[in-house]
């Protein structure tokens, strides 16, 4: 199960359920040994704005390798698909990314990514907007953001190129607190769009 909620447009607000599974390998014994991992999820993710909701899936390939007892490397490739009702709202995409996972102490992780991504994304824009029409003729009005002013979505492709850094602070056995932040800029020359993203987490594992 995941969910999304949304404090101005709700439209957005989402949930989910899926299926995954998954096979792992480690090439050697002991915790430095390196890994690879191979995961397929399916799900069903149902919006507000029923239009967007549709059936997913994923193909994830991962590996590690731990360089040190404290400093880990990993990277990964994703094929993701997301099929709605109205092909508009259809996304395709292939993502790489990297991390590199420290240990500054036995309660305190901080790790540092890299993702890049290349598929389709949707603009939203208050029209006339006719640089956005020399790129992509797939468009239509839609009411996500209200109808004064109404906007339009246009659908293209774009790259996705985003950096990260978070950090885990473990409380006790069993609760942990994350902070992370992203700065992601998503372009299809010449537009361009940045995105900033903080996230606050507390997790609990049993």
């Amino acid at each position: 199960m995941r969910g999304h909620l949304w404090d101005q447009y709700n439209a957005f607000n989402e949930i989910g359920a899926g299926a995954s599974a998954s096979l792992r390998y480690r090439f050697g014994l002991g915790p430095q040994a390196p890994w690879i991992l191979l995961e397929e999820r399916i799900g069903y993710d149902r919006f507000q704005e029923t239009v967007r909701s549709g059936w997913g899936e994923s193909l994830r390939l991962r590996g590690g390798i731990a360089i040190s007892e404290r400093i880990a490397l990993e990277a990964g490739y994703i094929f993701g698909n997301f099929a709605a009702p109205d092909d508009f709202f259809d996304e395709q995409g292939h993502t790489a990314n990297a991390r590199v996972i420290i240990d500054l102490t036995s309660s305190l992780q901080v790790v540092l990514g890299y993702t890049y991504r290349a598929g389709n994304v949707i603009s939203y824009a208050v029209p006339p907007r006719p640089d956005i029409l020399m790129l992509t003729s797939e468009l239509r009005p839609v009411t996500t953001f209200g109808t004064n002013p109404l906007y339009t979505a246009y659908r293209l492709r774009g790259q996705t190129n985003a950096v990260s850094v978070s950090a885990e602070y473990a409380l006790t056995r069993y609760l942990s607190v994350q902070l992370a932040y992203e700065y992601a800029v998503t372009s299809h020359d010449p537009l361009q769009y940045e995105n900033h993203l903080v996230e606050a987490k507390v997790a609990f594992a049993y």
